[in-house]
């Protein structure tokens, strides 16, 4: 347990793993059980996470379980992930068990990955966000959803906005809940593009009718 409260006491394995070039896969769980959880160090440093994703920013599953990461832990991720194309995980990104996170950090992150191309699972403590996520990755990455978006993961005018509706209405072999939850999800995502989408279809019907 003593061993295990140790700052950075990880760094070195994930030195180590950076010169192996074939590896895309790390999987890390700490189960204390401990009331005092909040109060452990973390296992793997911001200075080491931060070097990892430079010199290998591209992972197939990145478990983080129970290593007492905090938001700057998230922050490093999330930087990583807005600012490299090929940075991402394409099967999971794991940050269970690790109660220093605040909703704050976790959201920020979560935010980053609903706008990134080719984005596996990512797992944590808010099964709200996690399924949120799950909800908007196929969309992503099967849909083309980021392609009607601007850097910044917005809808820019109403027309596009309108377009990704057309495509949401009429995905093949998606029952008429899930679509109904990718509408619904699109109409709470930017909500200001509403009255904005009303005005737009009514001057271009006064245009047709001229």
């Amino acid at each position: 347990p003593a061993l295990l409260s140790t700052p950075g006491l990880l760094d070195p394995l994930w030195k180590a793993v950076e010169s192996i070039p074939q590896l895309d896969e790390v999987q890390l769980h700490r189960t204390s059980g401990s009331p005092d959880e909040r109060k452990f160090p973390a296992l793997v440093s911001h200075d080491c996470l931060q070097h990892l994703l430079l010199v290998k920013p591209k992972w197939w599953r990145m478990a983080l379980d129970g290593m007492g990461l905090d938001d700057g832990h998230l922050h490093i991720i999330g930087s990583a992930l807005r600012e490299s194309k090929d940075c991402k995980m394409n099967d999971l990104l794991s940050l269970s068990g690790n109660p220093k996170i605040t909703p704050k950090g976790l959201s920020q992150l979560y935010n980053i990955c609903l706008n990134k191309q080719r984005m596996g699972l990512v797992l944590s403590d808010d099964p709200s966000w996690a399924a949120t996520f799950d909800l908007v990755r196929p969309l992503n990455n099967l849909h083309r959803r980021l392609e009607y978006k601007d850097e910044r993961g917005r809808f820019v005018n109403p027309q596009l906005w309108m377009d990704w509706f057309q495509v949401l209405s009429n995905l093949p072999w998606i029952d008429e809940t899930r679509k109904l939850n990718y509408i619904w999800f699109t109409l709470l995502e930017q909500p200001e593009m509403i009255p904005s989408a009303v005005s737009y279809v009514s001057r271009s019907n006064a245009a047709s009718q001229e």
